[in-house]
């Protein structure tokens, strides 16, 4: 009890040392040397406030106009028509659409003065898209080679996109969704797939010899006579693909899943392809090509 009464006996102390703290803070500055103090103090912060703010807002603008100069000096070289400003465009592309600005600030709210934006990604996207569907050899500039570029497009928007024989050759389009697009006959050799969403794509006569393809959902996709030559398709998904005709010699099929897959008339597989995939009683294979007489354990993710 004896510690309990000086508990509250020191929190009495504290509390009226601090009510004497305030009611003699409040005594000065209602007083008038107090007022001459907080008045111009006042009037000196507000007026900083302002200043930083001011400087925030010129900040942005210029920022702006500059993702703005970016973005209309990348579109004019890559139409241009000139396969080396084209080349030159690309290189760049990621860069530019990616400019990170900080948002146009709230003079009533400064918490918001540190968000940012990117005002590029929605316009190149919606480029990409557009400019991509009509690259070919012939209006993307002949023997303009795209492997040398590394263009990145990861994470790009072509759902539903007629991408008919275009130039992707070592792309990386790592988790591009690409559903429902038409590929046929576009060269991705060398192009990085790995997660990107091809579910119902066609790819009919696509090369993507060499393409990374680990971990690619490829469901219902049709990539009849397509070249999937030293492809790395481990993990992907190909349940009720139709690869008919395709050339899979040197492909990696670790844990691809080809339940329900046609395969009839394929070229280039061989049985140790096969065993360590993930077939089921549905999967067409070659009539030389026998189902695994054990799935490996990769395939337990796939039931």
């Amino acid at each position: 009890m004896t510690l309990v009464r000086w508990l509250r006996r020191m929190i009495r102390q504290i509390g009226a040392i601090l009510w004497a703290w305030l009611d003699d803070a409040g005594r000065y500055l209602i007083s008038p040397v107090g007022y001459r103090v907080i008045v111009p103090t006042v009037a000196l912060l507000l007026g900083a406030y302002v200043l930083l703010y001011t400087i925030l807002e010129t900040r942005h603008e210029h920022l702006m106009n500059q993702a703005t100069f970016q973005q209309t000096q990348f579109i004019t070289m890559a139409v241009s028509g000139n396969p080396g400003a084209l080349r030159a465009a690309l290189l760049m592309y990621k860069q530019v659409r990616d400019l990170s600005v900080p948002k146009a600030p709230n003079l009533l709210n400064p918490l918001s003065w540190a968000s940012k934006s990117q005002p590029n990604v929605e316009t190149l996207s919606r480029w990409t898209k557009h400019f991509f569907s009509g690259c070919d050899k012939h209006n993307c500039g002949v023997g303009l080679d795209l492997r040398d570029v590394g263009l990145d497009l990861r994470g790009a928007n072509f759902a539903g996109a007629t991408l008919y024989q275009v130039n992707l050759a070592g792309a990386d389009l790592t988790g591009a969704n690409l559903n429902g697009a038409n590929l046929a006959g576009a060269d991705l050799t060398g192009a990085n797939l790995e997660r990107a969403e091809l579910k119902g794509s066609y790819l009919g006569k696509a090369d993507l010899t060499g393409a990374r393809l680990e971990k690619t959902n490829l469901e219902g996709a049709v990539l009849g006579a397509a070249k999937l030559g030293e492809t790395n398709l481990a993990d992907a998904n190909l349940s009720r693909a139709d690869l008919t005709g395709a050339d899979l010699a040197g492909a990696n099929l670790m844990g691809t899943n080809l339940a329900g897959a046609n395969l009839q008339n394929i070229t280039g597989l061989i049985q140790q392809q096969i065993n360590v995939a993930c077939p089921d009683n549905h999967t067409a294979l070659p009539d030389d090509i026998q189902p695994p007489q054990m799935q490996p354990e990769t395939c337990k993710k796939w039931q």
